[in-house]
């Protein structure tokens, strides 16, 4: 009778749970849990929007929307890029890397389809991307493309999480995430992300102050452990499916980003403290003084004191590189990326890892592209900066480029031997105009992301960061400026530009969709209607697409099919707040 009074105290808790999830599942809550679900195509897979919203709450983002056959057709080179937001193209994914690759694969290889699927996702980290490689290894993969790292230390089971101490345990969080109940519990508690008001999608400087972590913190320990590990089996999972695999090291903004948070050593007396800051002090009057060598002395003698501090070893940088000492002025921007106490940035020690994951893959299909090299071997100046990156992590354009160009060199050698360049031919590498032209890069694209980048870096946590009100103004007044220069001419420049690319490549739906809210924001509401409903067509059940177009319908005064168009997001996602106040027109 005991034995079954414990069965019973576990057990029907357990049959009530499975009764929840049944009958959850049979009045259609929930989502699918997949990253690739089926598409209203049969055959075809498309990206599931709802994928991140298992791990995130509010997602940070969602995958990027494509159409892939679950049987690759013949004659066909198949690409992933996995990865985190600056492999996904943070922050318009039309013109990342991803997409420049494929265009350059494309050049090399014109008898044949290339497909470049870009597998990243903004706010991920190695655990996700280990699961989405999974899926991807399913659709008959030629080449992993493998660009992660940012995340690591400050996303999902980083240092301060349980799991990132005990991830044995995530498969089965992940597994549990998934759940109907769980998704159910998750709405009806925290909410609908699209409801939540901005202050709680928006963490605040305190709250990335707690998150503060030294280098030399024993809890870093794990992270680095895991990401070796999901590297590891990323390859492995590529290998096993037949393809070869690109490891690439993270390069990032050293020159043009101050650390994020600065620690002293634990173990700093009283005394020292009073030193070191009289040391900085100093040093900092000096560098203000422009009498950088008197700055270098100072701030070394603080160093002597205290080391450790982020900002220092940055001041220190800046001054070595003005007085044409670049050796120096490389090593201390690179501790100061490494000390940063809040490290959204991939550090020496995880490219470190990249390049040993690598080389014990040496004898099979898997390759180092060492970007962060290769790109400081082209850099002009002794360390990159604003020249290729918006902010840490996300290049702009052209430095999306110059990572695509490296990647390409390995992948012509990577790729299946029905794939390569015959041995007597040499790769295209078509130039940064080429592909400008072809995907539709405009002033106007530029413009833009500069605006969306500087939207971002003015909350915290950059608002932190050393002179971040003097960089956001110059940044802020850089985009006024660009505006102000945007006139009819260089407009008419834009929109020639689209209609050129278009002309050539009728099936992009990226032209498509990038040319129609050129023209919505021109008030073009006909024409913008015009791209934007195939693009609507093609991916019917993209939220975003379709918010598109009932917002032009609505400009143009057409309120019953715009109503219809929300009403359709509605029936997509009924909670979805922002597709309420005029879907009632709609029947």
């Amino acid at each position: 009778m005991w034995c079954v009074r414990i069965a019973m105290f576990f057990l029907a808790p357990l049959l009530v749970l499975v009764l929840l999830e049944l009958t959850l599942h049979l009045c259609g809550e929930g989502r699918p849990a997949a990253f690739f679900i089926p598409s209203r195509t049969p055959g075809v897979l498309t990206t599931n929007e709802w994928y991140v919203w298992f791990y995130h709450h509010p997602p940070p983002g969602s995958p990027h929307p494509c159409l892939i056959r679950a049987d690759k057709p013949n004659n066909t080179i198949r690409v992933f890029i996995l990865g985190e937001s600056a492999a996904a193209g943070t922050p318009d994914p039309a013109f990342g890397f991803a997409r420049i690759l494929e265009f350059m694969l494309q050049s090399n290889f014109p008898e044949h389809r290339v497909e470049v699927v870009n597998a990243a996702v903004r706010g991920i980290n190695s655990h996700m991307v280990r699961a989405i490689a999974e899926e991807c290894a399913a659709l008959q993969p030629d080449l992993f493309v493998v660009y992660m790292g940012n995340n690591e230390l400050c996303g999902l089971y980083g240092p301060h999480s349980f799991f990132g101490k005990h991830p044995s345990l995530i498969p089965a969080m992940h597994t549990l995430k998934q759940t109907h109940l769980s998704q159910w519990l998750t709405l009806h508690v925290k909410g609908h992300p699209s409801a939540l008001p901005q202050e709680q999608k928006t963490q605040t400087a305190e709250f990335f102050r707690d998150q503060h972590i030294a280098l030399t913190n024993p809890v870093r320990e794990p992270v680095y452990a895991n990401f070796r590990n999901n590297l590891n089996e990323i390859c492995r999972i590529g290998l096993d499916a037949g393809a070869s695999v690109l490891v690439s090291t993270i390069p990032v903004n050293l020159r043009d980003f101050p650390p994020l948070g600065s620690l002293h050593r634990k173990d700093l007396s009283a005394e020292q403290l009073r030193q070191w800051r009289k040391d900085f002090t100093a040093a900092v009057e000096w560098e203000a003084k422009q009498q950088y060598q008197k700055a270098v002395e100072q701030y070394n003698k603080a160093a002597a004191v205290d080391d450790q501090y982020a900002e220092l070893h940055y001041r220190l940088a800046r001054c070595y590189l003005v007085l044409n000492d670049n050796a120096s002025a490389v090593t201390h921007f690179s501790l100061a990326r490494d000390l940063d106490a809040l490290p959204f940035r991939t550090d020496s020690r995880l490219n470190g890892i990249i390049r040993t994951v690598a080389d014990q893959y040496k004898d099979e299909s898997v390759y180092l592209v060492d970007t962060d090299a290769l790109l400081r071997n082209s850099c002009a100046q002794a360390a990159f900066g604003s020249e290729w990156f918006y902010d840490h992590v996300h290049p702009a354009f052209e430095g999306d480029y110059e990572i695509a160009k490296s990647l390409l060199q390995t992948a012509l050698v990577a790729l299946p031997q029905d794939h390569k360049l015959a041995p007597n031919e040499t790769g295209t590498i078509p130039s940064v105009q080429q592909c400008a032209q072809r995907l539709g890069y405009t002033e106007w694209n530029r413009i833009n992301a500069l605006a969306a980048m500087a939207r971002m870096t003015a909350h915290p946590p950059f608002t932190e960061q050393l002179e971040h009100d003097l960089r956001q103004m110059q940044t802020e007044r850089k985009v006024a400026a660009l505006q102000i220069s945007l006139d009819q001419k260089r407009i008419a420049e834009c929109l020639r530009t689209y209609q050129t690319a278009l002309a050539a490549h009728p099936e992009d739906w990226h032209l498509r969709y990038n040319y129609s809210t050129l023209l919505y924001q021109l008030q073009q509401y006909p024409q913008a209607i015009e791209q934007i409903r195939p693009v609507v067509e093609k991916f019917p059940d993209v939220t975003n697409f379709r918010m598109c177009l009932g917002h032009a319908l609505a400009r143009l005064g057409n309120i019953p099919q715009a109503a219809q168009q929300y009403s359709q997001v509605l029936r997509l996602d009924p909670r979805y707040q922002p597709a309420r106040p005029v879907a009632t027109y709609s029947d």
